[in-house]
């Protein structure tokens, strides 16, 4: 009877705080912790969760104990990183934190939506990982589909990151930045180059007790890093190597990678084919109020939230003029108007100096935890059986339309010249490459770089040659 009453008395007191808005300290408590767990999480990330789970584990001492000892693992590696960031940082300044921010919301989004975590935030540069299931033996069919069907979500991911940062209506605001467009050019837009790569790496904590990072460390990790690095000599926006596209995706999705070639890295000698996946992401319009996905309305939410004004570099204010940057006296360049013109977006009045996307989408009230729900439920419908990673390529709008220019022609020509160069056959793959240059509209990065390392041996192979060339240029 004793208890009851104390329990009864706890129960009214609970009750009564709760009505004043004071809750228990047993509830403050409760929650404290799940924050700080949270925070761990978050902070660590999953290659961390071995040193939360070791100090955890050592309930006898409340000494911490960072250093654990690193474990082998396989992995799928992406490497990302965001185009002309140094520029920015000096336009943006204080605004950069943001600007990184509204692009990392998409990354590690799409991202986790196809079962990859992020790693490592390097200010301009996103590591991601996919950490791959152990088979022990060639038979085992359900973990090999398994490690298949997470080369495809790894690479598709990227590919979904690039779509968008392209349809963004937040980071589309960027093209219209008067200090961006005055150092970078009237046709800036917001981009990544991505490396992605497989293999083994050593998961564990690096650093010492003041300060640790839950990392991986491997040459699989530099080689993605090289990688994304390499996208620019290329122009193109995601390199892959052949250890992933040939040796882990499913031959479905290996029809929409195209191999471009075959180089050694720095610090190896064994070469490896390099691939690409085409997407024309200039054809992409900037996504409205209907077409905008959860990741998208994710970003917004947490850029109307925090109300951004963008710096112009000049005098340090920017007026928000009929839905696009302006300087301060609210000139335009005509080439601005004309951008504007041709995106298709309303005019509409803004607060000035928030970043706030067209058709009054800023007057919505987004629900995280509805977002929260949205994504899971993507997340998990990706393990059905049903669901196909590669069909994408023939079901998603966006994609089908960012394909568009990469026709069987055009596709077919760089491939026999391609054939051509790794057989040692020059002037007939220059003949070609000269042609696929100009198939799409604009330069073909992958046939001009070809085309430039075949004429600077006046379209003869050496005599050595073996099919592949030191990737010297970054």
């Amino acid at each position: 009877v004793a208890r009851w009453r104390v329990k009864r008395k706890i129960t009214e007191a609970s009750n009564k705080g709760g009505a004043r808005g004071e809750p228990l300290e047993t509830v403050i408590l409760e929650k404290t912790i799940i924050k700080i767990g949270g925070l761990l999480a978050v902070g660590f990330g999953e290659a961390g969760t071995e040193v939360i789970g070791h100090n955890i584990r050592g309930g006898d001492s409340a000494a911490v104990d960072p250093m654990v000892s690193g474990s082998r693992v396989e992995a799928i590696i992406g490497f990302c990183d965001i185009r002309q960031f140094n520029v920015a940082t000096e336009i943006l300044q204080d605004k950069i934190m943001l600007f990184v921010n509204q692009i990392g919301e998409i990354v590690h989004g799409i991202a986790d939506e196809y079962h990859g975590v992020a790693n490592r935030n390097l200010g301009e540069a996103f590591l991601m990982v996919w950490r791959l299931p152990f088979a022990e033996s060639q038979e085992n069919k359900k973990v090999e589909a398994k490690r298949q069907k997470l080369a495809d979500m790894s690479v598709m991911s990227f590919v979904k990151i690039l779509v968008a940062i392209n349809k963004s209506p937040v980071l589309a605001e960027y093209r219209h930045h008067p200090g961006l467009l005055e150092r970078l050019g009237d046709d800036y837009r917001v981009t990544m180059g991505f490396g992605v790569h497989a293999g083994w790496a050593i998961e564990g904590a690096i650093g010492s007790e003041f300060k640790i990072d839950a990392s991986y460390l491997s040459p699989n990790v530099n080689m993605a890093s090289r990688l994304a690095a390499a996208t620019k000599q290329y122009k193109t926006n995601i390199l892959c190597s052949e250890v992933l596209i040939k040796n882990m995706c499913s031959s479905h999705m290996q029809k929409y990678c195209r191999v471009i070639d075959n180089v050694t890295v720095k610090g190896s000698k064994v070469p490896v084919r390099l691939y690409t996946i085409d997407v024309d992401y200039l054809s992409l319009p900037v996504a409205d109020s209907e077409t905008m996905d959860s990741h998208l309305r994710g970003v917004l939410s947490r850029t109307n939230s925090a109300q951004a004004q963008i710096l112009d570099s000049n005098n340090g204010t920017v007026v928000r003029k009929h839905g696009s940057f302006a300087s301060s006296n609210g000139s335009v360049t005509g080439m601005r108007r004309k951008k504007r013109r041709h995106s298709g977006r309303r005019q509409s009045n803004r607060i000035a100096g928030a970043v706030t996307p067209p058709h009054g989408i800023h007057n919505r009230t987004i629900n995280k935890s509805k977002l929260r729900r949205m994504r899971e439920a993507k997340k998990q419908k990706k393990w059905s059986e049903e669901y196909v990673v590669a069909d994408a390529w023939e079901n998603d709008e966006d994609l089908v339309l960012a394909r568009k220019i990469f026709t069987p022609t055009f596709l077919g020509k760089f491939g026999a010249a391609y054939r051509n160069y790794e057989a040692g056959e020059w002037k007939a793959a220059a003949s070609t490459l000269t042609e696929t240059k100009d198939m799409l509209g604009y330069e073909d990065g992958p046939s001009a770089v070809l085309l430039k390392f075949i004429r600077s041996h006046e379209c003869a192979a050496p005599k050595d040659w073996e099919g592949f060339r030191a990737l010297t240029e970054k």
